[in-house]
């Protein structure tokens, strides 16, 4: 009777031990797809930072773009006297 539970408790033991095995090989492939995905995180992130930085930069570009236009505009306007004073 103790050797057929002996058995039984290596058989289970065994078991045990493939399932860790298993487990430990699932945990390290996604250790390693962990890995992967941080790396190219960091890659998105570089370049989200890039293209924000240069469209910050246009921004800027446009909107210095934009105010001289704009006086470039109300002085042609008074060159042709079509501004008109509101008082």
């Amino acid at each position: 009777m103790e050797v057929n539970k002996l058995e039984s408790l290596e058989r289970e033991l065994q078991a045990s031990n493939a399932d860790n095995e298993k487990l430990r090989a699932k945990l390290v492939n996604s250790m390693n797809a962990i890995k992967g995905i941080y790396t190219v995180v960091q890659d998105v992130e570089l370049v989200q930072n890039t293209i924000e930085s240069k469209m910050k930069d246009s921004f800027n570009v446009l909107s210095v773009c934009s105010q001289r236009t704009a006086f470039a505009v109300s002085r042609i306007q008074f060159l042709q006297g079509k501004y008109l004073f509101i008082v």
